[in-house]
């Protein structure tokens, strides 16, 4: 298409490219959370037409939508399931010369 585009913007803002990608990708209707392209166009303007718009993740954040919520106590200690492996058989079969040619 024309453009002369370079890796480096990728590199220098490769956070910000993939949460922007999230956000075009991304809906929750039950919290009014909208899919949106604007940040990968932002981003796609400074790459391809060389403008210079700053691009910040915190602009991309959702605030102010989400309520925290603590994890569950579902107890400090992991359950025992045991160290010992079993005992599955000592030697290995011997696989080496059968089926060297494959039959359709």
């Amino acid at each position: 298409m024309g453009f002369e585009a370079t890796n480096d913007i990728f590199a220098e803002n490769a956070w910000y490219f993939r949460n922007a990608l999230v956000r075009a990708n991304y809906s929750n209707l039950q919290k009014g959370i909208h899919e949106t392209t604007e940040y990968v166009e932002i981003f796609l303007r400074n790459l391809l037409l060389d403008e210079n718009n700053e691009l910040h993740n915190r602009e991309m954040h959702i605030s102010g939508r989400y309520t925290f919520k603590r994890k569950p106590n579902i107890g400090g200690e992991k359950p025992n399931i045991g160290g010992e492996k079993p005992n599955i058989g000592g030697e290995k079969p011997n696989i080496e010369g059968k089926n060297k040619h494959w039959s359709r």
